[in-house]
């Protein structure tokens, strides 16, 4: 089966600018759904963020049948604004801003958000993410700890 499909995030699940789009496809007998989510904003909004991937994954349905779903796809690509941050209490976040400018992109991960949860089972889980070779973007908050 194809279709599209969005799942919103916000207050109570309809309002805000938090959610995901997605399309799903069919090559030959290959199921193929791509994701494009924004999920909550700001370091300590993990948990929230961890919800809106819940809720994107769990509530995305592609028609009125129940096994329509993400789950039902062979391949799942997921992108977007995830907005999980570099953040430690152990490194202060000019430390991590050294760390990027000497591009010490491993040394970096140790301090990823999404990794952390990742390694929780709290989010995408068997989900596969290519190595990571390029700097974090990050919005520079004066007196934030993290990046």
């Amino acid at each position: 089966s194809s279709g599209i499909n969005a799942e919103y995030g916000g207050i109570m699940g309809m309002l805000g600018n938090k959610g995901g789009v997605s399309v799903k496809f069919n090559i030959d007998m290959t199921t193929i759904a791509i994701i494009n989510s924004h999920l909550a904003a700001h370091p300590e909004m993990v948990d929230r963020r961890n919800q809106d991937y819940r809720d994107i994954y769990t509530r995305m349905r592609f028609s009125n049948d129940e096994g329509d779903s993400l789950k039902g796809s062979d391949i799942i690509i997921w992108m977007g604004d995830l907005n999980y941050r570099l953040l430690s209490e152990d490194v202060s976040g000019e430390e991590l801003r050294a760390m990027a400018e000497r591009w010490e992109i491993p040394l970096m991960l140790k301090y990823d958000q999404l990794r952390e949860q990742k390694s929780k089972h709290a989010v995408f889980e068997g989900f596969v993410e290519d190595s990571i070779t390029f700097m974090p973007t990050y919005k520079y908050d004066p007196g934030m700890i993290g990046i």
